[in-house]
């Protein structure tokens, strides 16, 4: 219950989403008594990172040019000015 306190989750919930942390390694449960404690499992999370890290930096770019593509479509419409569509080099036309 402690762990489904901060969210706004049903406790079955947090159980599935635990479930699936385990089930890949990244989670690990024991049971004391009554207590059910979760540990993170810090050399998996690692792997899950390194794995991760070129799709980071791939959506990194792209979420930065597409943040100042619409600071310029909302400065173009203050403005009063259209906003023109552009493609940039990396992209094909369809």
């Amino acid at each position: 219950m402690e762990l489904a306190k901060p969210f706004d989750l049903s406790l079955p919930s947090v159980s599935r989403h635990l479930k699936v942390l385990e089930t890949t390694g990244l989670v690990s449960k024991s049971r004391s008594a009554q207590w059910r404690r979760c540990r993170l499992q810090p050399a998996q999370l690692r792997a899950a990172d390194d794995w991760l890290a070129p799709y980071r930096e791939f959506f990194d770019t792209r979420i930065d040019r597409l943040e100042e593509h619409l600071k310029t479509m909302v400065a173009d419409r203050k403005s009063g000015d259209s906003p023109k569509p552009t493609m940039h080099e990396d992209t094909e036309e369809i």
